[in-house]
């Protein structure tokens, strides 16, 4: 491969060659006269078809100079180019022509590349979602540990003191002893209590109620504990690809995060018509969405369910 190109796009000089001799096959030919229809361009497996305009100039040691205009550039793809002119040896080679957008995050002045979080027009035509962002799915990731954190503390914060205290027995006391009058029942002032203690049951296996020992474990359920089993989700859990089938609407951030993993990660082709992604097999179409290109705008439609 010769290098990049950027769709749709004038004046794109590259150097190609060397250009030499027929005859001794050494001797560097320095001036040749290379014409637009010298230059034969095969867009994408397309039939060969003379480059659109201008032809190559000498530059040094027989390079020559040729400036690939809009037209030249129009698919997005293989750009396969074959030069053949009388007394020199013929020169051919391939450019890969890219979007605009993924080209200038490559190639243009202060470019991120693709190290750094990509969002909108230039990430979605990357495979992932229109709109998403890796940094913003962190940042909610993070905002959902607080949240589990608020609830934790907010469980605690309901819990009467001798629930805490491990004197669970004595509270079953009193209600025996009639020290809580029946009228508390009636008013439902004991519901609260059961509610909680429903909620901290299905929360984890570590809370233990026993006559005598009150609750074992959730005292010790500190912000780091909490923060480690979500780190264990982030970092130790793993979970599959999304199935064939169009994304939904709504989902959950898990899902969203698979579907940009299996972006990322998976073979994925684009004509000029259709954009595809497969599943693991790299045989099977997952998803798929329709590519139009008007030499103005680019276009690309909902994703929808392969093949």
């Amino acid at each position: 491969m010769n290098g990049y190109l950027r769709q749709s796009t004038a004046s794109q000089a590259r150097a190609i060659g060397p250009f030499l001799d027929d005859t001794d096959f050494k001797t560097a030919e320095t001036a040749l006269t290379i014409a637009n229809t010298d230059v034969k361009l095969r867009a994408n497996g397309t039939t060969l078809a003379n480059k659109n305009s201008g032809g190559g100039t000498h530059q040094v040691n027989g390079l020559y100079s040729l400036t690939f205009d809009a037209t030249d550039t129009a698919n997005v793809g293989e750009l396969y180019f074959s030069v053949v002119v009388a007394g020199a040896l013929p020169v051919f080679g391939t450019y890969v022509v890219l979007e605009e957008a993924v080209y200038d995050a490559l190639f243009a002045a202060s470019a991120a590349g693709f190290g750094t979080a990509q969002t909108g027009d230039a990430f979605a035509r990357l495979g992932a979602p229109a709109g998403a962002s890796v940094s913003a799915d962190i940042a909610a990731v993070k905002t959902e540990t607080a949240s589990i954190q608020a609830d934790t503390n907010d469980i605690q914060t309901r819990l009467p003191a001798a629930l805490v205290s491990g004197r669970m027995d004595s509270s079953i006391g009193a209600v025996a002893a009639g020290a809580i009058a029946a009228a508390s029942f009636a008013a439902g002032a004991f519901d609260a209590v059961w509610t909680v203690a429903a909620r901290i049951l299905t929360a984890g296996t570590n809370i233990v109620l026993a006559k005598g020992t009150g609750v074992t474990g959730f005292n010790d359920l500190s912000a780091a504990q909490v923060n480690a089993e979500v780190l264990d989700v982030l970092t130790v859990d793993t979970f599959t690809q999304p199935a064939q089938g169009a994304p939904p609407a709504t989902t959950t951030i898990l899902n969203m995060l698979r579907y940009q993993y299996k972006a990322w990660r998976n073979r994925l082709t684009q004509t000029a018509t259709t954009y595809s992604l497969f599943a693991d097999d790299q045989v099977t179409v997952d998803h798929k969405a329709t590519i139009s290109n008007d030499g103005v705008t680019f276009q690309k439609g909902q994703v929808t369910s392969g093949p």
